[in-house]
């Protein structure tokens, strides 16, 4: 019985990655703001997790106002008594290719004319959600072995996040500003055989560019494993389990739970720069000065602390932020690592 249920819930994954692959998205805006758009005008749909649109799922880029995939105008009512007639609006389609969804999601459309895309009744739009088979079978089969494996099949299937590093060449003050290492870590990935869309580094900087808020400033999918490169050794579970102050795994060899260091995670002197505190915020007392002072302190993470007593140096809940080198010449002394998101 119980392997008839796995087979029908694989079946059920296989048919729903197939359907959910693809996500239909329609956001409606005011109709005279947008005439003052020509035909190549372009508009961007942003697809998000969160009703205050920050959290990033997908985004269909810039698409020509003629290219939309559908635009229609909606007749505006008024009912009986009511003190003001409702704006004319025109209903767009869009339509988005992503990882199935874990929950909610939101759309928010932007133009590439100043004023002329404006969202009726708000700048970020719930859409239908996409039903999740699995969930509903699994009300039926909660607890069972068969719900339980299907879960982490699907949980797997997702193409995670994955963590490398970067033994650092050169000091952390001299490591620069977001895009100079984001180069960086795109010109390591190559090197290590990486294959990735977008890299990032795992380093805090000031004006709300810190660690937390990579989903909602780079993209950084926040529902997918956080796994070392190469040996795909899982780290946490998604993005709000990587900021809890704890992992489940080290990334040395010598910790609990024991095992072998990640692939991919070759960390000199066995720490790497981080700017910031456990939660992902950044420290900015502690980051050479956004990277850029040779002259100053900054935070480390360790590689044998994820978030437990693992050795003499690891205290509980230290992750990202395990020790700070405070000497003010720390930021002008080649050392550790630097750590890459591949995504």
């Amino acid at each position: 019985m119980r392997f008839a249920a796995l087979a029908n819930i694989l079946a059920v994954l296989g048919a729903q990655a197939a359907i959910a692959a693809t996500i239909p998205a329609e956001f409606v805006v005011e109709a005279k703001p947008l005439k003052s758009a020509t035909a190549t005008d372009t508009v961007t749909a942003s697809l998000y997790s969160d009703s205050a649109c920050t959290s990033l799922v997908a985004t269909t880029g810039a698409v020509a106002l003629q290219d939309v995939e559908l635009t229609e105008s909606l007749k505006p009512f008024k009912a009986k008594s009511a003190t003001e007639k409702p704006p004319g609006t025109v209903r767009m389609h869009f339509t988005f290719s992503t990882s199935p969804p874990s929950g909610d999601l939101f759309l928010s459309v932007t133009g590439s004319v100043a004023g002329a895309v404006v969202g009726y009744p708000s700048a970020c739009q719930p859409q239908q959600p996409v039903s999740d088979a699995l969930a509903v079978i699994c009300q039926q089969l909660a607890g069972t072995p068969a719900c339980d494996l299907a879960s982490t099949i699907r949980n797997v299937a997702a193409t995670p996040v994955k963590i490398f590093s970067v033994t650092n060449s050169g000091s952390g003050g001299s490591f620069g500003n977001r895009a100079a290492t984001t180069a960086t870590c795109a010109a390591a990935a190559v090197s290590q055989g990486l294959s990735c869309t977008s890299t990032l580094a795992l380093l805090a900087y000031t004006g709300g560019d810190d660690i937390a808020s990579m989903p909602s400033n780079h993209g950084v999918p926040s529902g997918v494993p956080i796994v070392a490169a190469g040996s795909l050794t899982r780290i946490a579970n998604d993005w709000n389990d990587f900021l809890d102050g704890t992992w489940s795994t080290c990334l040395g060899g010598f910790c609990d739970p024991n095992g072998p260091a990640p692939a991919g995670l070759s960390l000199a002197d066995g720490i790497f720069l981080t700017g910031a505190n456990n939660d992902g915020t950044v420290d900015a007392a502690n980051n050479c000065t956004d990277w850029s002072s040779t002259t100053g302190t900054f935070s480390i993470g360790r590689n044998d602390c994820y978030g437990a007593s693992g050795s003499l140096f690891c205290n509980s809940g230290q992750t990202l932020a395990t020790a700070v080198c405070n000497n003010p010449l720390c930021c002008g002394v080649p050392q550790g690592a630097m750590l890459c998101l591949c995504y």
